[in-house]
């Protein structure tokens, strides 16, 4: 644990305000000590926290607030309670809620594809250890019948409820239809898309990612 303390020197105060001041002074000294942690590895690491160190902020200082580089300071996490459950973790402060890609990242490009169920679609490398759901925009092409059967689905990665899924659906043979909507993401960044086609190697699918929404 680093401390942090105000060295105001040994002298006597000298007034009735110069006392005032140096109680103060010593007194934010050791709530900083108590409550701050300016340090490059995870205080929480192997210490059992919870309840008990609700508020503590940690100044992480192997990290910056948007990549290694910005000059824009460490990141400034505090202890909170996570989950009802309750579990406990750090959450970023002064996060982004919003993240635009400029230019936009092709997430996935298929072709001549059949019929398949879900599978993973990892964005970690497209988002950050902080998103909770991708931006993205979908086109969807079919060469055969369109029909209410025909379709590319995105949802969530593990997510069984059909009210969670997001569907885009062909409406012309051979002409793409483009569709912008969020999805979810897992604790590591991965939803899933599953394809149902008119036939074999009927539909071609493309995913971009927009930008993402980060925990705040």
């Amino acid at each position: 644990m680093t401390q942090a303390w105000k060295n105001t020197g040994s002298e006597e105060p000298t007034s009735s305000t110069g006392g005032a001041d140096r109680f103060a002074d010593h007194t934010a000294g050791i709530y900083t000590a108590v409550t701050h942690y300016y340090a490059a590895t995870d205080p929480s690491s192997g210490a059992s926290w919870g309840a008990d160190e609700l508020g503590i902020i940690w100044i992480d200082s192997t990290n910056e607030i948007d990549a290694a580089g910005d000059d824009l300071g460490p990141v400034v996490k505090r202890w909170v309670m996570a989950t009802d459950a309750p579990t406990y973790g750090w959450r970023t402060l002064g996060a982004r809620s919003y993240v635009a890609l400029e230019p936009n990242v092709v997430a996935l490009d298929l072709s001549n594809q059949s019929t398949t169920g879900f599978a993973d679609l990892d964005l970690n490398a497209e988002t950050s250890s902080l998103a909770i759901s991708a931006l993205v925009q979908v086109q969807c092409e079919d060469s055969g019948t369109t029909s209410a059967s025909v379709f590319a689905s995105l949802r969530k990665n593990g997510t069984t409820t059909d009210a969670n899924v997001r569907k885009v659906y062909p409406q012309v043979t051979d002409i793409p239809v483009t569709c912008m909507f969020l999805v979810e993401l897992d604790a590591s960044q991965v939803c899933e898309y599953a394809i149902n086609a008119s036939g074999a190697s009927a539909m071609d699918l493309r995913i971009d990612v927009l930008g993402y929404y980060e925990r705040a």
